[in-house]
């Protein structure tokens, strides 16, 4: 089997996120209430839609709805280093 040395892996992950940045693809943010009425986060990759609110932080694009982005104002996206990779609000 083949190695890959740390260097290629940030390089590859770079023109990873360059090509999706140019094709226009992003991570969707919504709100959502799970079955037991609990607010969720998703994020997942997507394109735009209208009425979207577009942000770009750091690289990334991160595309959301006004009903989404009225509950998220003035809180940061924050990750979980866990085996799932939790995002949260805070």
């Amino acid at each position: 089997m083949m190695g890959i040395t740390s260097k290629a892996t940030a390089v590859l992950k770079r023109k990873l996120l360059e090509s999706c940045f140019e094709a226009g693809i992003g991570f969707r943010m919504l709100i959502e209430k799970n079955e037991y009425g609990e607010k969720t986060l998703v994020i997942k990759p997507d394109r735009a839609h209208e009425g979207d609110e577009i942000m770009e932080l750091d690289g990334v694009r991160i595309f959301i709805d006004s009903a989404s982005a009225a509950q998220a104002a003035d809180c940061d996206l924050d990750c979980v280093d866990d085996s799932r990779s939790s995002f949260l609000l805070r």
